[in-house]
């Protein structure tokens, strides 16, 4: 082997390469569409009842924004990070003919979403292009109204981030048509979409509707949709922990700390064998002297919130 493969091969080795699909975007909602999910939205609507209650188990921990506010992007299956093309004019200097860079020039971003069988998306969809132009009135609406911050993370095998970009000001400029065809028994139907945007950046700008959903969640969700529910308890049981990392110490924090390790070594454990962990747990929150009540509460809620999953 040469020694440029040998280097090659070593790099590959040590960094890994990055896959297609290892990705995950945040798509928030503006808050008029948004109602569509608050309000009419079924059980068996845009997203199954396992999700919104991953959906709503966030929410309640990290204080994230409705289960509408980032529905769309379950069912992203396909997109881009945006690339950059400078707009350019030829200047002459020195005898010689320089393209000098005059601006950025935005192409369109595409996204794919997975349709459900009541196409609640297409709904969603049709909800925010009346707020760009209603049809009826032909009015054009606020563009505040209609734009949106896009987060896209690009993620290693462990699905964490490794880079990161917002999309700012985007909303759908192009919604495609849906082929319907009664031969293609078996092919899952999708909503093609074109997003137009400001700029790139790598925070977002606005304050409201843009936070990350938490890995943990995800995990959560992909555990139940591989039918495998115990990683997905692991994962909820995971978020939990989290959500109250930092907010103790002493005694308190140090039986905190018990907790987040069985948490994080009880990777494949039963209900069953968590409800006698969590019996334990219990345990040693009781018997411990050198906490508040006010500690042995919260560590209370804690291990009774744990054996829900």
């Amino acid at each position: 082997m040469s020694n440029l493969a040998e280097k090659t091969r070593s790099q590959f080795i040590r960094y890994g390469i990055q896959r297609a699909n290892r990705f995950q975007v945040t798509i928030p909602l503006p808050k008029e569409v948004d109602a569509i999910l608050s309000g009419s939205e079924t059980q068996e609507g845009l997203i199954p009842g396992w999700v919104k209650s991953a959906i709503n188990l966030g929410g309640i921990i990290l204080g994230l924004n409705s289960n509408g506010q980032r529905s769309i992007q379950f069912v992203c299956r396909a997109t881009e990070v945006p690339g950059v093309q400078f707009g350019t004019e030829s200047q002459e200097y020195n005898g010689h003919t320089i393209r000098m860079a005059t601006g950025i020039e935005r192409e369109s971003v595409n996204f794919t979403f997975q349709l459900s069988e009541d196409v609640q998306e297409k709904k969603i969809f049709d909800s925010w292009k009346s707020l760009i132009v209603n049809e009826t009135t032909r009015q054009v609406g606020y563009f505040d109204d209609y734009t949106v911050d896009i987060q896209i993370d690009i993620l290693n095998l462990k699905d964490q981030p490794v880079y990161t970009v917002y999309l700012i000001d985007a909303y759908p400029m192009t919604i495609q048509s849906i082929s319907l065809n009664k031969m293609a028994t078996d092919m899952a139907n999708a909503l093609e979409t074109s997003w137009a945007f400001t700029r790139l950046s790598p925070t977002s700008v606005r304050d409201d509707s843009n936070s990350p959903i938490p890995g943990s969640i995800g995990e959560i969700i992909d555990g139940i949709a591989n039918g495998d529910l115990e990683s997905a308890a692991y994962a909820a049981r995971k978020l939990i922990v989290q959500a109250q990392n930092g907010n103790f110490t002493g005694e308190a924090g140090a039986i905190f700390a018990k907790i987040d390790e069985i948490v994080r070594n009880a990777t494949g454990v039963s209900v069953t064998e968590m409800e006698k962990v969590g019996g334990n747990l219990q345990g040693m929150v009781n018997k411990a002297t050198g906490i508040s009540e006010s500690e042995r509460s919260s560590l209370t809620n804690i291990v009774s919130d744990l054996l829900r999953f």
